[in-house]
């Protein structure tokens, strides 16, 4: 009779698992798809060239002439304008003609433009007939200073500049675009401390480029005996000067040469570019809370310990921040800050550090010992908030190299440049 009961019941859960497999199979849901479609995104590109053939030396003979080609060559998928500066210092003893074709910018003495469309490389001559003349009517008197003594530094001197055409709304938007700013706005970067500044804690090291300024900023040792080492040590960044375009400030983190290499005409002993910051990573680390090795304990998150606050002192921009030194790198270096034309600026800023030596730890990152997570209460009687990290960190017994670090140096390149 047992075995019956089996059976049917065994039958009974094969028809039922029949019936699921058989209503599963029949399943359906209210659903479409679309076809791709996809978006082809086409480069363009303006280039131009300024050549000449004939010479850079002429020699001024009343009543003939000499040949001058300057020509300028244009290579543009996209409809572009092209400008031609003219820069004449012959005191009128050089005669010569535009080529056809190029009309005078309103506004602007010797500069010419027209306007081409995308196509095949163009050439266009400056010069008609690329020829320059001098009038018989030439005496001494139009070749000798007033002492007698022959002039010197007459010169006919020519650029090219190429723009695409749009979104300018005129030549003459689309010229200014090509000149280089009027600015006199540039950087600096000095560390204070308020106590023994003859032995300094931190160092700031300038060097200048001919389109940029090269900063490095270095401490001579990255863990410290109490909070109290950094009680006023600062470093000031200071913005100033103005311009008559819309100007771009850029921070460069990126490594730029190696040991003993140059960048940009200065040389390096430990190289130039990138920056270390004081942290640990995520992980199992030995526990020296009670000054020997007493198991183990977690960090559940990666842990940066020196805060650095960014305050501004005065000026009209406004930049707050405070985060760690990796944090801040990163953040200066997103997206440029722009500098408006017309605007004088007196920025200064004060960058400060701290290592609280009772961090508050966060969801994100805490110390577990025992599977039980440390107190985040700084008064706490026992050990609390990040105090196992901040041992083990501040310990010469224990290394790490993948996954500890103890330095703290920055080298950046600060560049202001024209805001496209």
């Amino acid at each position: 009779m047992r075995l019956k009961r089996k059976t049917a019941m065994r039958a009974s859960l094969i028809a039922i698992a029949a019936t699921l497999t058989l209503t599963a199979g029949t399943w359906a849901y209210l659903k479409d798809e679309t076809e791709d479609v996809r978006n082809e995104f086409k480069t363009n590109k303006v280039t131009v060239e300024l050549t000449e053939s004939t010479g850079e030396y002429y020699n001024i003979i009343p009543g003939t002439s000499q040949k001058k080609d300057p020509r300028v060559t244009l290579s543009n998928t996209i409809d572009a304008y092209v400008f031609v500066v003219v820069d004449d210092a012959t005191e009128g003893v050089v005669k010569y003609d535009i080529d056809d074709g190029w009309l005078e910018l309103d506004g602007y003495n010797g500069v010419y433009y027209r306007l081409a469309e995308a196509g095949d490389v163009k050439e266009f001559p400056v010069i008609k007939n690329d020829t320059v003349y001098y009038d018989p009517s030439i005496g001494n008197g139009d070749m000798t200073d007033a002492d007698g003594s022959l002039k010197e530094g007459l010169t006919l001197t020519f650029r090219a500049y190429a723009i695409q055409k749009e979104p300018f709304d005129s030549p003459q938007d689309a010229y200014e675009q090509t000149q280089p700013a009027d600015s006199t706005l540039e950087i600096s970067a000095e560390y204070t401390q308020q106590t023994n500044p003859e032995n300094p804690k931190f160092i700031v090291e300038t060097f200048r480029t001919e389109d940029s300024t090269l900063l490095q900023f270095g401490a001579l040792k990255a863990y410290y005996p109490s909070d109290l080492y950094y009680e006023g040590c600062k470093y000031v960044f200071k913005i100033s000067g103005s311009s008559d375009k819309d100007m771009a400030l850029t921070f460069d983190f990126s490594e730029k040469c190696g040991e003993n290499e140059t960048y940009k005409g200065h040389e390096f002993e430990h190289g130039f570019g990138g920056f270390a910051d004081t942290y640990m990573l995520s992980g199992e680390y030995p526990d020296y809370s009670s000054g020997s090795p007493n198991g183990t304990f977690t960090l559940s998150g990666d842990y940066y310990p020196i805060v650095f606050t960014v305050k501004q002192l005065k000026g009209k921009t406004q930049f707050q921040f405070s985060g760690s030194l990796t944090e801040l790198a990163e953040t200066l270096s997103e997206q440029p800050f722009i500098l408006k034309a017309g605007v004088e600026y007196d920025e200064e800023y004060e960058i400060t550090m701290k290592w609280p030596f009772q961090t508050i730890p966060t969801d994100e990152c805490h110390v577990i010992k025992d599977g039980k997570e440390d107190p985040r209460d700084p008064n706490y009687p026992g050990i609390c908030c990040m105090d196992r990290a901040d041992t083990l960190l501040g310990s010469t017994d224990y290394t790490d190299g993948q996954r500890i670090g103890r330095q703290l140096w920055a080298d950046v390149e600060i560049a202001i440049r024209q805001a496209q």
